[in-house]
Order: structure tokens, then C-alpha cells, then sequence
């Protein structure tokens, strides 16, 4: 979180500010405390997809890598590689 998405939270929870110094009552507190969880959540929970979308696309990778090898032999591995690597971005750059 940024220090400004910090001070909209603040804001938006009824917390007032008076030259860098900020007033709340209790339930201004919570309010803020609560969109504080709240906006952690959703950022872990984003982080989360995309770390599964990365170990699920990896897995597809080694499992097509290890293949690849089968088929190849490995003295053109690297080759196979190179060229799994560049289909592998063009797909992503495609957006497919």
C-alpha cells in the first residue's frame, strides 16, 4: 500500500487531518482498521492468483521441457528449449 492509498482509508474512515496531525475517534479507528484488512486481503489474495497462475504455467513448462528432452535426445535440448522458450512468450505476448 502507498501512503496514498494510506490517507484515502484514513479519509474515507472519518479520520481528519490538521497539518500531519490525525484525529479519530474509536469507530473512526475501526473504520480505518477495518479498510486497512480489508485492502491487505485483497492484495494477498490477487498475489495468490498469480502465484498459482505462475506455478501452474511453470509446471506446463518443465512437464513440456522434460518432453521435449524425451523426444529430442539431449543433444539438442537446448535447442528444444530455446524454442519452446520463444513460443512459449509469443503465446504470453498475444495474450492467449
Amino acid at each position: 500500500m502507498t501512503r496514498d492509498d494510506t490517507i484515502r482509508m484514513a479519509q474515507e474512515a472519518g479520520v481528519s487531518n490538521a497539518n500531519d496531525v490525525w484525529l479519530a475517534h474509536l469507530d473512526g479507528l475501526e473504520r480505518f482498521a477495518d479498510l486497512v484488512s480489508a485492502e491487505w486481503q485483497e492484495k494477498c489474495n490477487t498475489y495468490m492468483e498469480l502465484h498459482d497462475a505462475v506455478v501452474k504455467d511453470s509446471d506446463r513448462l518443465y512437464a513440456a521441457v522434460a518432453n521435449l528432452i524425451r523426444v529430442k535426445g539431449r543433444h539438442n535440448t537446448e535447442l528444444a528449449y530455446q524454442r519452446l522458450i520463444a513460443a512459449y512468450d509469443k503465446r504470453e505476448n498475444n495474450g492467449l
